[in-house]
């Protein structure tokens, strides 16, 4: 089961799911992502949702901050309906052991407590959720981490073109470009290496920018 399926509700996380969806397109292929309201037609939505988990081995729940307290037209919270269809995709997955539930945390949101969950949706708060960020750049890594964790439930594999990872760059680069800022600085000043100001200059502030540089490279891989 070579499959993703991405579940979310309309009014907390559409625009996440409809992002992630495109994203895990790019990297799988189209055949292999399954978004709920793509997947399921008119009939019989619990056979459709039986069907398209029949090819999944990893459902990802997507959870925006009004996941846990969304509304019904009645003022009700939709998740104590039984007959809501995102608390049946839920329940379905969670049911089967031959899929891996993901809750993907979005906005800010975070986890909610077991206790506030129907209990036939209780176990998703006992499974490893993950996050994307906002920015672009911190969600490309969570991207890659979920990838990485759709390729060991499903058994699909990403293209490699996909999420290129970032090269580690090697102190020689770092030691090399150190040394041109030194030659550009002597051709355009006259140094006069006996004044403490040159030193601070020419060495300490070079040195400490490397040094950022360096720390940010590392914390960005």
């Amino acid at each position: 089961m070579s499959g993703t399926f991405i579940s979310y509700r309309e009014d907390d996380a559409k625009p996440w799911a409809l992002l992630l969806r495109d994203e895990l397109v790019e990297v799988f292929g189209e055949q292999h992502v399954f978004l709920d309201k793509d997947a399921l037609q008119a009939g019989s939505w619990r056979e459709q949702l039986h069907h398209a988990l029949d090819q999944c081995g990893a459902v990802l729940v997507v959870m925006g901050k009004r996941w846990l307290d969304a509304r019904d037209r009645e003022g009700a919270r939709r998740l104590e309906n039984p007959e809501d269809v995102h608390r049946q995709e839920i329940a379905t997955a969670l049911a089967r052991k031959d899929v891996t539930v993901i809750p993907v945390l979005v906005d800010g949101s975070t986890m909610p407590p077991r206790e506030q969950l129907p209990d036939d949706i209780r176990a998703l708060a006992d499974q490893q959720a993950r996050s994307l960020a906002d920015r672009s750049t911190h969600r490309e890594l969570d991207l890659e981490v979920l990838v990485r964790d759709i390729e060991r439930a499903t058994g699909a594999v990403a293209s490699p073109r996909s999420f290129p990872r970032r090269k580690n760059v090697s102190w020689p680069s770092w030691l090399a470009s150190l040394v041109l800022s030194f030659i550009s600085i002597y051709i355009g000043v006259e140094i006069d290496y006996r004044h403490w100001t040159w030193f601070v200059f020419l060495v300490l502030v070079p040195a400490a920018v490397v040094a950022v540089l360096v720390w940010r490279m590392r914390t960005k891989s």
